[in-house]
This record gives C-alpha cells, sequence and structure tokens, in this order.
C-alpha cells in the first residue's frame, strides 16, 4: 500500500507537471494555436518571467481569452524564440 508522506505527494505532484508540460507541447503540435503564457513558458523550458518580460516589451503579442486569460499564438511566440536564438548565436 503506498504512503502518503509529503515526498511521496511532492514526486506525484512534480509528474502530474511534466505530463502537463508534455499535454500542452502535444496539443500545440496538433495545432493548438493559443497557450497561456506561463504554461507556454513551461512547457517551453523558458522561465516564466523572461516570457512576461518579452510580452511587456512588445516582442510577444498577446490577446484575451473569452475566459478573461492572456494567451499568446504558439506559432508567433516559436518563431520569435526562434529569431531571437539566431540572432543571440550570431553575436
Amino acid at each position: 500500500m503506498p504512503s502518503n508522506s509529503p515526498r511521496d505527494t511532492d514526486d506525484f505532484l512534480s509528474h502530474m507537471r511534466a505530463q502537463d508540460r508534455a499535454d500542452d507541447l502535444e496539443a500545440a503540435r496538433d495545432g493548438l494555436i493559443k497557450m497561456g503564457v506561463r504554461e507556454y513558458a513551461l512547457a517551453r523550458g523558458i522561465q516564466p518571467q523572461l516570457l512576461y518580460y518579452y510580452v511587456r516589451q512588445g516582442y510577444i503579442d498577446t490577446e484575451s481569452c473569452v475566459c478573461g486569460r492572456k494567451v499568446i499564438d504558439v506559432k508567433s511566440a516559436d518563431a520569435y524564440l526562434v529569431e531571437k536564438a539566431e540572432k543571440d548565436s550570431k553575436k
């Protein structure tokens, strides 16, 4: 019988978060075109604060979802990050 220790709970939650990020990436590949800013950042392995910085600077556009959350276009954000990585690698 599994124990209910805090360590088991932490492992379970960590596993669930990783699975959620993997699901988000799969959904994006399958044509989902909008994601929450935080979800996108975590799915791409980027610090959410950095992605929010790009949004504040106007590098990545957001729009309001019908639920009121800010979402980004996955393809547009991916394109910006690829372009930025290419510029940074040339420096």
